[in-house]
């Protein structure tokens, strides 16, 4: 099949941001701030497609007109706290909250012609996600150079989205997931002239409740450890060599079941059903004169998120592009790149 097609687009952004962040001095080493962030932004969109869809022997299949019009707004809502406190032997506590409240209201219209059939499309898509986040972090000298350091973090997050589709009859898509995780981590860390190295652990607990697919609930503990030895060959010449392991979760948009038609044969789509991406790392990272680094590391990661087009079930005719898991990556970097620390 051969598909052409000429496409115009014309799209229209308006953003406004409003930050405020007071802070109050309780004393030299005893601080209070906050900090409010508002924004909001309007897009709109205008598509017009004017094609042809033929099979291989240049037979006319399929003749295209297609007008479509989107509008979205999505306002948001972010506040955080934090409270700092430094003691005279040199200990420090920190505390953080905050909350987020995103969202997004979208509306599309397609009014598409195919041969001597019209078929009218409305698509009305409500997105909100809030998240909930706490955490404390408290550093204190056991006995000379040595240094301990304990905190926990905890992060609720909601996302919810309702899709109503209006062709030939009404229907609508829902998701509301909802994620809980909790964190706790220690350390010691060890200085001593030129050497210094850190060890201790970090235990993290998930949990994900979907109201709608009890298939994508899961509750699982894991502890990771924290490694980190250095040693400063000169005052400028640095040798470091680091353990690394991260979470980064899917965000609302990847989630977001809702359908978005691009043309009559390709359309986007989120996937509710990702997990979170997790990596280790190990980090070997040489710091030199002149302000150049040296950074050679080596990563496998798990069930990292990318995007792919695949084939529509119902339509093959039709690609979807969408977001999935990739089961496992190792990705090693080049030992001799280079970077100038600004």
């Amino acid at each position: 099949y051969t598909n052409i097609s000429k496409d115009i687009e014309k799209h229209r952004n308006i953003g406004h941001q409003l930050t405020v962040s007071p802070k109050y001095q309780i004393n030299e080493k005893s601080y209070v701030d906050i900090q409010y962030n508002y924004g909001f932004g309007n897009n709109n969109a205008l598509a017009s497609t004017d094609g042809m869809y033929r099979n291989l022997l240049g037979g006319l299949q399929e003749k295209i007109d297609k007008q479509g019009t989107q509008d979205s707004e999505n306002p948001t809502h972010q506040v955080a706290a934090r409270y700092y406190t430094e003691w005279k032997n040199g200990s420090t506590f920190v505390t953080n909250v905050s909350y987020a409240n995103l969202k997004t209201e979208s509306m599309q219209y397609i009014n598409e012609q195919i041969n001597a059939d019209r078929q009218v499309t409305q698509v009305e898509s409500d997105t909100k996600s809030r998240v909930y986040t706490a955490d404390m972090d408290y550093t204190t000298v056991l006995w000379k150079k040595l240094l301990f350091n304990v905190g926990g973090e905890y992060s609720y997050i909601k996302n919810q989205s309702e899709t109503v589709y209006d062709v030939d009859d009404k229907y609508s898509g829902l998701t509301a997931i909802k994620d809980h995780v909790g964190v706790l981590y220690s350390s010691i860390r060890y200085v001593k002239k030129k050497s210094y190295a850190s060890l201790g652990f970090r235990g993290e607990y998930n949990r994900r409740k979907d109201d709608y697919n009890l298939q994508n609930d899961y509750h699982k503990l894991q502890f990771i450890p924290i490694l980190m030895a250095g040693y400063k060959l000169t005052k400028k010449t640095d040798v470091r060599l680091t353990y690394a392991f991260f979470n980064s979760y899917p965000n609302i948009s990847q989630m977001n079941p809702a359908k978005v038609y691009i043309n009559r044969f390709l359309y986007s789509e989120g996937n509710p059903y990702l997990k979170e991406s997790k990596m280790h790392g190990l980090i070997l990272d040489v710091k030199l004169p002149a302000n150049i680094s040296v950074k050679a590391q080596y990563r496998y990661l798990k069930d990292d998120i990318y995007q792919v087009v695949t084939t529509d079930e119902e339509t093959p005719e039709v690609s979807k592009m969408s977001y999935i898991n990739i089961l496992s990556l190792i990705h090693i970097s080049e030992p001799t790149r280079l970077r100038r620390i600004s």
